[in-house]
């Protein structure tokens, strides 16, 4: 603390302040007292006793400027002087009447009993000043205690991950670091997709040479089967074989063994067919092709609102390559899924892997999964379907192969069916990288406006502000893009809707809206079509077909006296159904010329006139933009 500095206001405020200030007060106090004692009995003149008086405070106050600032001691002395009722003229000598020695003998008395009072507050607050720093004391013993168990417990911390370490280590050495799995695995893989008209065939084909080593006790119990899949499966010797999937196999067998109820829930059945599929595929999958399950959820699964049963995903994409649903026991239900006919049909799982699925999957033949009927199971291929009422979107599921689980004997032909899956798997998983296959749900945020995609509806955009919602009415009213229609409750326009608005300029139509309540909800606006939101040219002739349908809808605007303003790849997307580039996002059009431009829009990737001097410009600024397309793909072969 420097000279002159009050300490803090909790320190000031604590019993040990209290007592120093009272010390020093004491100090000074009692030289004040001794001065007047040498005034009195000296008999000074006026200026000679206010000479002294202010040389000996002055000595006093000094001892007291490291502890107490100026304004303190002034407040000090004026209370001293209040209470003692000792005038400034009389202290100092100012005053030339006669010396009353009986009043300053009362004085005298007076003061020296306020000494002794100060005395006993010095000492209270000293001993206060004690107590404290007895205190202090065991706050820092505590804290060095406290400190101690810290350290305690990070030792022992570290014992315990130590110890965790040694477990692990001593788990995987565990199992045979010559697991041959991973040998066979890649000695299998596959280059392309099988067809989907010879994919049956495929999966209950056993692989020319494929020999699987099990553990002793797993083929013992795998051998016990009539199956002619058993070739494919040997015993293996105690230093070379597959543990983790012997031990995976037992834990099917294990399903087998455990006695089961034809009448179960549906839901009895779920823990089942996961071990059977999912949790199998995902274990036996080679370490490039990672992926994560996911159950009775809507996100990710190309199903719109709906949720699959179950869904295996791959990463890093989450791209739902493998997908099933389960029913409860029903014989009618069963029948109608073999014979492809009735009214039960309607509700097998077989038509709710078709009626959940949104098809996504442009350019890929088919998706795998599997649907069950309480006991039994069908694994099936999901295709494309662009036959009905619906143009786009729609999948159906083709029947490949039917197990039943009561039947032992079928469980090595299971095994080999998940051997050739997990094969497919990767595969699948290569080929929606390469076409750039996207997720049917993703929401877009940005500082005026969330847009929300799922599947094949109507693009939902949502603006924050009243005023920005408006004026895209007003735009897309003038352009003469708004068709008002009504939307089926599935939500995806029927064939003829999606016919009737393909027609004319590619540019995206507004086919309804939801007004805003202002303190309750924002407005939004429904757009039509749906497009890629991720595709890009990605060669010299893609680009040049870009440009061209781009310059068609530029060509559409421009003869209505329209400029878009804000031509960026972002706001070029590809149709799935038709391959052609579609015009969206006209928030920022506007009538050519104009005086001045929107001041959101970025300098780097809009042309000039927009963000100098005076902003006036026209049509120009769109034939900018297009040379800026060019210049943002020169990464693509020359044309």
């Amino acid at each position: 603390m420097q000279q002159g500095q009050l300490p803090d206001k909790p320190l000031r405020q604590s019993g040990w302040w209290k007592a120093q200030e009272y010390q020093h007060f004491a100090q000074w106090y009692s030289t004040y007292v001794f001065a007047r004692k040498i005034i009195i009995r000296l008999r000074m003149d006026g200026e000679t006793a206010g000479h002294q008086m202010r040389l000996m405070l002055d000595v006093s106050c000094s001892r007291l400027r490291g502890f107490i600032d100026a304004a303190h001691l002034g407040s000090a002395m004026k209370k001293m002087a209040f209470y003692h009722n000792v005038g400034k003229s009389r202290c100092l000598g100012a005053s030339t009447e006669p010396f009353d020695h009986k009043k300053h003998g009362e004085d005298e008395k007076a003061i020296e009993e306020e000494c002794i009072e100060l005395k006993v507050k010095v000492a209270l607050l000293s001993a206060e000043k004690e107590d404290w720093k007895k205190k202090e004391e065991d706050w820092k013993r505590r804290e060095s205690e406290l400190k101690a168990e810290k350290d305690l417990l990070l030792e022992r911390e570290s014992d315990l991950r130590a110890k965790t370490d040694l477990l692990f280590e001593k788990l995987r050495k565990s199992f045979n670091p010559e697991d041959p799995w991973k040998r066979i695995l890649h000695s299998y893989r596959l280059e392309t997709l099988p067809s989907r008209q010879s994919l049956a065939r495929f999966l209950q084909i056993v692989p020319d040479g494929l020999s699987i080593p099990l553990a002793p006790w797993t083929f013992t119990r795998l051998e016990a089967t009539e199956s002619e899949h058993r070739r494919a499966f040997t015993c293996g010797e105690p230093g070379y074989h597959c543990q983790m999937i012997s031990r995976q196999i037992d834990l099917l067998l294990d399903l087998y063994d455990k006695p089961g109820k034809i009448d179960w829930t549906e839901n009895a059945w779920i823990s089942h067919w996961d071990s059977w599929f999912m949790e199998t595929i995902s274990f036996c999958l080679p370490d490039d092709c990672p992926v994560v399950t996911g159950r009775d959820t809507s996100y990710y699964t190309s199903t719109g609102t709906k949720r699959p049963h179950s869904v295996l995903y791959v990463l890093p994409e989450l791209i739902g390559v493998f997908r099933g649903e389960e029913k409860r026991w029903a014989g009618t239900l069963l029948a109608g899924i073999l014979s492809g006919s009735g009214s039960e049909k309607a509700k097998s799982p077989l038509v709710e892997l078709e009626t959940k699925l949104v098809w996504m999957f442009y350019g890929l033949e088919y998706i795998l999964g599997y649907a069950a009927v309480g006991p039994e199971v069908f694994v099936v291929a999901l295709h494309e379907d662009s036959t009905g009422l619906y143009k786009i979107g729609k999948s159906r599921a083709q029947q490949l192969l039917h197990f039943k689980r009561d039947t032992k004997g079928s469980l090595p032909e299971i095994l080999i069916c998940l051997f050739n899956i997990v094969r497919i798997i990767p595969v699948l998983g290569r080929i929606c990288r390469e076409l750039g296959v996207e997720r049917d749900i993703v929401v877009f945020e940005s500082p005026r406006k969330t847009v929300r995609l799922n599947g094949f509806k109507p693009v939902k955009k949502t603006y924050d502000s009243e005023e920005a919602w408006r004026n895209v009415q007003e735009i897309y009213e003038a352009i003469g893009l708004v068709n008002e229609i009504v939307i089926p409750e599935a939500g995806i326009l029927l064939d003829s809707q999606h016919e009737y608005l393909l027609r004319g300029a590619n540019i995206e139509r507004l086919i309804g809206h939801q007004e805003p309540v202002p303190g309750k909800k924002k407005g939004s606006h429904l757009f039509y079509p749906r497009l890629s939101y991720a595709a890009k040219p990605r060669n010299g002739p893609e680009l040049i077909e870009a440009l061209l349908d781009t310059i068609k809808a530029l060509e559409h605007l421009h003869k209505l006296g329209w400029m878009h303003r804000d031509v960026r790849w972002p706001n070029i997307r590809r149709s799935f159904d038709t391959g052609t580039w579609w015009l969206i996002d006209l928030d920022d059009a506007a009538m050519s010329p104009q005086l001045s431009a929107p001041k959101h829009l970025a300098a780097a990737s809009h042309a000039p006139e927009l963000s100098l001097g005076s902003g006036e410009h026209g049509k120009e600024v769109d034939i900018w933009s297009l040379g800026y397309l060019i210049r943002q793909t020169q990464q693509l072969e020359a044309l």
